[in-house]
């Protein structure tokens, strides 16, 4: 990547986020938003790796992962900005206006995602990315916290796609165990629009586990689960943070694209009870009998 191509997809996305204001946008405007938002999402936070080498050596946690320095420089406000603008653009198209995110099966992950939003408007500790916090002050804890409680909706919407499966889809067979990164595409497969929606939600899968940026915020998971810090240091990790939730919503967007509509999903869960429940006073009939 070279300066003016970072320059320039941060200038689509504001241009194409500003278009959105309240009482005065159209269809058009939000598919452009979606699609410059998933585009520079993939760019620059999947495809390459300067913004989140940029990132890596400015945190003080000894992260074991290989990243090959970027020979571009930039400022923490440039990321700071960066960051601003992809969550805001992300906010509009999945809440704000569009409420494009509407699947009821998904609906606790849809609130835990507004919920980091609305901390992030109200918490200057989710937006300052700078002031460093030491493990006796709450702000430590707090950022701690977020991080777990966002990198949690991967499980949930693993364990949500099993237990849907198990329960309503007629094919299901229990190969392996829950494990999001290998059973989520297999388990929801019976409830997208059809081959080619499967196959384009496994290949975004697969990009976001081959990144370097799913690496990252995956050993740094590992590391607030296991390790320890050090008392002597102090701490920022909104910038993962940051990265985390551009990962989660990338994954939203890619489940409004394949997806089956909300209505038809339901439709489709109440009918597979329906038959289910048929089939059970069947073979209750036929034991009786």
């Amino acid at each position: 990547m070279i300066r003016e191509e970072f320059e320039d997809a941060l200038k689509l996305l504001k241009n194409k986020s500003a278009k959105i204001v309240k009482n005065n946008f159209n269809s058009i405007d939000l598919i452009e938003l979606k699609n410059a938002s998933r585009d520079i999402i993939d760019f620059l936070i999947l495809d390459n790796d300067d913004i989140i080498y940029y990132v890596f050596k400015n945190i003080k946690y000894d992260i074991s992962i290989r990243i090959e320095p970027t020979k571009l420089l930039f400022s923490n406000e440039e990321i700071d900005n960066l960051f601003h603008v992809i969550k805001r653009a992300l906010e509009k198209f999945l809440f704000q206006y569009a409420n494009s995110f509407n699947f009821y099966i998904f609906t606790e992950i849809k609130h835990m995602v507004r919920f980091f939003i609305a901390k992030n408007h109200n918490d200057i500790t989710f937006r300052n990315s700078e002031k460093l916090y030491s493990m006796d002050m709450l702000e430590f804890h707090e950022q701690n916290s977020m991080f777990k409680y966002l990198f949690s909706i991967f499980d949930k919407f693993a364990y949500i796609a099993r237990h849907l499966s198990k329960k309503y889809n007629p094919n299901y067979e229990e190969k392996t165990d829950v494990r999001f990164s290998s059973t989520f595409v297999n388990d929801v497969s019976f409830l997208l629009k059809s081959n080619e929606a499967i196959l384009n939600l496994d290949t975004t899968l697969n990009k976001l586990f081959k990144s370097n940026s799913w690496h990252f915020v995956r050993k740094m998971r590992n590391i607030i689960e296991h390790n320890f810090a050090d008392p002597s240091l102090k701490y920022n990790i909104q910038w993962i943070i940051d990265i985390l939730f551009i990962l989660v919503a990338r994954l939203m967007m890619q489940i409004i694209e394949d997806f089956k509509e909300n209505d038809m999903i339901i439709q489709q869960l109440q009918k597979s009870k329906t038959n289910n429940k048929e089939e059970e006073q069947n073979n209750g009939k036929m034991t009786n009998g």
